[in-house]
């Protein structure tokens, strides 16, 4: 990561300056420009295109535990997060089911409409009305039934 800023930032202001900001050695940079990929990014650089073209040819619907068992059954080795990290590396993601991303979350310091009633406040429309309990509830059947009767509280 830190070698990937220093290539994007050294025309502008060298590769010393952006190391010793970045605490870096000048050394480690060059020592990491001239190593070679390792066995992994290999296999990954293999694997990437083959992913790909399943997933194309699979309608592009696949997540990671379906794409990896089509590359297991066209006789791929490997591995189901390693499917997965790469599947991320890419930038690609399957079909979601089930429940969509929410794209929208509630802003938690905006200021909320003032409450206009109190515990025990119902609002119809326009008006709020106070439930009141009646003494008398009735039992049916094992049911019980109470009668609620509303009083219109008048707005000033």
């Amino acid at each position: 990561m830190v070698v990937n800023y220093i290539d994007a930032h050294r025309s502008e202001f060298g590769v010393e300056p952006i190391g010793t900001t970045l605490q870096v050695a000048p050394s480690t940079y060059h020592a990491a420009k001239s190593r070679l990929p390792s066995a992994r990014q290999i296999r990954d650089g293999l694997m990437m295109p083959i992913l790909l073209a399943i997933r194309v040819v699979n309608f592009k619907g696949y997540r990671a535990h379906k794409l990896w068992k089509a590359a297991r059954r066209a006789g791929h080795d490997i591995g189901r997060d390693q499917v997965a990290r790469l599947m991320k590396t890419i930038g690609i993601e399957g079909v979601r089911r089930g429940r969509r991303v929410r794209t929208t979350r509630p802003d938690d310091q905006a200021a909320r409409s003032p409450d206009l009633g109190g515990p025990g406040l119902h609002r119809r429309g326009s008006e709020l009305s106070v439930g009141h309990r009646p003494h008398l509830c009735f039992h049916l059947a094992g049911c019980r039934l109470c009668v609620f009767h509303r009083r219109r509280l008048q707005s000033q």
